[in-house]
């Protein structure tokens, strides 16, 4: 798994103020250092996080932050985190994972340091490599804890653990851009097409070729991010047939053109870390990303 971490901010949940964190296309993860605060999540019930709460919250979902009680204080990322290059890691997770971590110590040090870290300016050299990497051991100690409830492994994971239908899985997410069809991915997992169709949409919720045309532009958003590959070829690699129908279907999924999106979320631009965030009004929307708001 690849973690990035592209803006990372430590703030105060000001009495009577609320915080809005709006969908985007990566995960956010919010830690309670001190007090505790109210979290709003669409379509769940008012919910209260004391200190040593970690929240991750999928791409697309949106959640409000409200103090609670006590010196509410949060530290929050904007987060990249893949899955063989190209497959997000909460990409069809559809629920927040929040998860009491207080009784591990070596996350409360681990979110020190990254607040610490983050918040030295200049920034030393390493911190971005750094914080990324203390960021990936603390998103793994909250999916661990969750995956061990009864009922709650996500639908890739349930797709890896049959061992036929992995073998297609991973045959998609290793080779985005390989001409793949349903009759090959079903010999590729030693079974018959319709068998093969039928229990890949019902563990993984989607049709084979969804699920490859998914899997495409994810790949073809990373290399937006993470190279100055020209678009075209960038298309191509990916398994689009032309630039004119990769530029539509990215529209569709993202909600801005392939150039529009690189100028956007470049990962190679710096990262953008700050140790303390204005206080917002109420209500506020504040601006951590070109492409998100939190």
């Amino acid at each position: 798994m690849d973690v990035t971490v592209r803006r990372f901010v430590a703030w105060d949940v000001a009495d009577g103020k609320r915080v809005e964190a709006a969908p985007c296309n990566a995960i956010l993860v919010h830690y309670v250092v001190t007090g505790t605060v109210t979290l709003v999540g669409t379509g769940e019930p008012p919910r209260n996080c004391a200190a040593g709460t970690m929240i991750l919250t999928p791409p697309g979902l949106e959640i409000s932050l409200l103090r609670a009680t006590g010196d509410a204080r949060v530290a929050s990322a904007l987060v990249f985190a893949r899955l063989s290059g190209s497959f997000g890691l909460l990409d069809h997770a559809t629920v927040l994972f929040i998860e009491d971590v207080s009784d591990a110590p070596m996350i409360q040090l681990a979110w020190e340091t990254m607040v610490r870290e983050a918040g030295k300016m200049p920034q030393a050299l390493g911190t971005v490599a750094l914080v990324s990497t203390l960021m990936k051991a603390c998103i793994l100690t909250v999916l661990c804890r969750f995956f061990q409830r009864p009922g709650s492994t996500p639908r890739i994971i349930s797709a890896l653990a049959d061992p036929r239908l992995a073998s297609a899985v991973a045959s998609i997410l290793q080779e985005p851009g390989a001409p793949h069809t349903v009759d090959r991915l079903a010999e590729c997992a030693g079974l018959s097409r319709s068998t093969f169709a039928r229990q890949f949409s019902q563990i993984l919720g989607s049709a084979p070729m969804e699920f490859v045309a998914m899997t495409r532009l994810h790949y073809a958003a990373k290399m937006l991010r993470s190279s100055r590959m020209p678009i075209k070829t960038i298309a191509a690699s990916s398994g689009f047939s032309s630039r004119s129908h990769f530029s539509r279907t990215f529209r569709q999924e993202y909600g801005s053109d392939p150039r529009a999106y690189r100028q956007q979320t470049g990962e190679s631009a710096p990262a953008d870390f700050s140790s303390e965030m204005p206080g917002p009004g109420p209500d506020a929307r504040i601006q951590v990303d070109p492409v998100c708001v939190l």
